[in-house]
């Protein structure tokens, strides 16, 4: 079966933490729904979510989302969030095979930054104080 690559760059895109919560729910059903098909197949087709979330100069890898919700509200500049599904096959093949999507929103790459495509907008004061 041949693979699928596509790369795109979408423009005057801003996304706040609730549309974020929104894709990972796609990537965390697009997940369930691969798990399902292979139930039976061995644990190399397993598929799960991670996250990667830079701001402020740092940067942390997580496996749930309510962590980086956690991060994202409380930071000041949010440079970058990255969505991945991938499974256990990808990661073992460098993603010859298995399974791998990923949404990369980046408000620093030189590219989205120069063209004014890519912001990540954090909640304003009185959605933050909505929040906690």
């Amino acid at each position: 079966m041949g693979n699928f690559l596509r790369d795109e760059y979408i423009r005057n895109v801003t996304f706040d933490e609730d549309a974020l919560q929104i894709i990972s729910e796609y990537f965390i059903e697009r997940a369930s729904h691969l798990n399902r098909g292979h139930q039976t197949s061995e644990e190399k087709d397993h598929a799960f979510v991670t996250y990667i979330i830079r701001f402020d100069n740092k940067g942390y890898r997580f496996t749930s989302f309510g962590d980086v919700r956690k991060f994202y509200v409380q930071a000041k500049e949010v440079e970058r969030v990255i969505l991945s599904l991938k499974s256990i096959e990808s990661l073992r093949s460098n993603r010859l095979f298995g399974t791998y999507m990923e949404l990369r929103l980046d408000a620093r790459d030189m590219y989205l930054v120069r063209q004014g495509v890519c912001s990540l907008k954090r909640p304003s004061k009185s959605g933050l104080d909505r929040l906690l």
